[in-house]
């Protein structure tokens, strides 16, 4: 059973560093990919390598600087990982990369904007 106090340490309502680390490592994942899955075509591995980037980015500078905006950018990459197999027609086991990732980061950011949703934070 989740605790929703919002005293209780361990409790998901509050921002946590370890959601960052864990975008972070996904984006490294992302971004590593390529040489143990290979895909033939550089503008896959461009786009996913720029939105590993743009990911690995905000996840550093959410633990510096705690910002709304921030979430909002991290879950538009990933719904782009998600997206990307489709609109630049490519399959196999890189796009099942590409869209496990980009879940794993709109499923981090969507906790993180919810943990965030009552907190004075600038937009």
């Amino acid at each position: 059973m989740a605790v929703t106090h919002r005293d209780f340490r361990f409790g998901l309502t509050r921002h946590r560093q370890w959601e960052d680390i864990a975008s972070v490592g996904i984006a490294a994942v992302v971004l590593v990919a390529p040489m143990f899955v290979p895909s033939a075509d550089v503008a896959v591995n461009f786009s996913a390598g720029l939105a590993a980037c743009l990911i690995a980015a905000l996840g550093l500078l959410e633990m510096v600087s705690l910002r709304r905006w921030e979430e909002v950018l991290e879950l538009g990459c990933g719904v782009w990982l998600i997206v990307a197999p489709f609109a630049l027609g490519y399959g196999g086991e890189i796009a099942a990369v590409h869209m496990v990732a980009g879940a794993g980061v709109c499923a981090l950011a969507l906790l993180e904007l919810w943990q965030d949703w009552d907190r004075d934070l600038d937009q």
